[in-house]
């Protein structure tokens, strides 16, 4: 069965700490959005793909590898996570994070499928 960006986003969208999910491309295109202001996400979409470069570059100086980068605001949580050349970024609500992990765990499970380099 073929899976899309929409299946993933409306995976992680259904739960009820999740307040807007944004995938991006390694170009800091948008992919998709359930962020009600296209404007808005048009904005952020280069500053989280600048921030996850510079994070990931200082944690390999580092010899440390992380799969996700959270971010902690007053009132949310931005969760980014780079999944082949798509990056994952999920705002969430401070609770039910178990829970929202095992779902991050399953939208990360479709775009891996569909962004998965053939070589």
């Amino acid at each position: 069965m073929l899976k899309n960006f929409s299946e993933a986003i409306a995976l992680l969208d259904a739960h009820p700490s999740v307040t807007g999910v944004l995938l991006l491309d390694t170009e800091g295109l948008i992919l998709g959005s359930s962020l009600s202001n296209q404007e808005r996400s048009e904005l952020l979409a280069p500053t989280y793909l600048s921030l996850m470069i510079d994070i990931y570059k200082h944690m390999n100086a580092l010899d440390e590898i992380a799969n996700q980068v959270c971010l902690v605001q007053s009132k949310q949580l931005v969760l980014i996570q780079p999944i082949y050349d798509i990056i994952l970024v999920v705002y969430t609500e401070k609770k039910e994070l178990d829970e929202l992990q095992s779902k991050i765990k399953a939208a990360v499970s479709i775009l891996k499928a569909i962004a998965q380099p053939e070589f």
